[in-house]
């Protein structure tokens, strides 16, 4: 298995709304066409603070016809997503990069692809000057709490919201 993490860019939209409905029918969240359309518009419009990477894996099959010659076929597809914006933070004078959705396909969890992703997140924040990355876990996620501890630390916040 190889994976590779990339920008998301613009030919990537039929393979990364399945895994986004995924993502969100984890956490019962239904997703219809024009909540993905919407979402699809900000991480592709360079305009908007919203951004991300994809996680992708090759599969490489070799053939042998009757003749004894060798084709070798090659695909890809998407495997996993992150996205994730800048926000610059007062009490610190910084800029904090704060994951939004990440997700993984089981069948390649607890194999890296999510720790790449951050990693990735990461590598854009340094070019944006950013000095830490964040993100939110269910505390029902198990595999994604055990990811979250190996890679990063519990802070002491708690996170609120209220409707607008």
């Amino acid at each position: 298995m190889s994976i590779t993490v990339r920008r998301l860019n613009d030919n990537d939209f039929f393979e990364w709304k399945p895994l986004f409905q995924q993502y969100a029918t984890f956490y019962s969240h239904p997703v219809s066409n024009s909540l993905a359309l919407t979402t699809w518009g900000w991480l592709t419009d360079p305009k908007e603070n919203l951004f991300a990477f994809v996680a992708e894996q090759r599969h490489i099959v070799e053939t042998i016809n009757s003749k004894g010659e060798v084709t070798t076929l090659e695909s890809t597809h998407l495997v996993g997503f992150i996205h994730f914006c800048a926000v610059t933070r007062a009490l610190e004078a910084d800029v904090q990069m704060q994951v939004q959705d990440h997700y993984v396909e089981p069948t390649v969890r607890r194999k890296g692809v999510a720790k790449a992703l951050i990693e990735a997140v990461k590598m854009d924040g340094r070019t944006r000057g950013a000095a830490t990355v964040a993100w939110a876990v269910g505390a029902d996620n198990r595999v994604a709490r055990g990811m979250s501890e190996h890679v990063g630390r519990q802070t002491d916040w708690i996170i609120f919201e209220s409707d607008i």
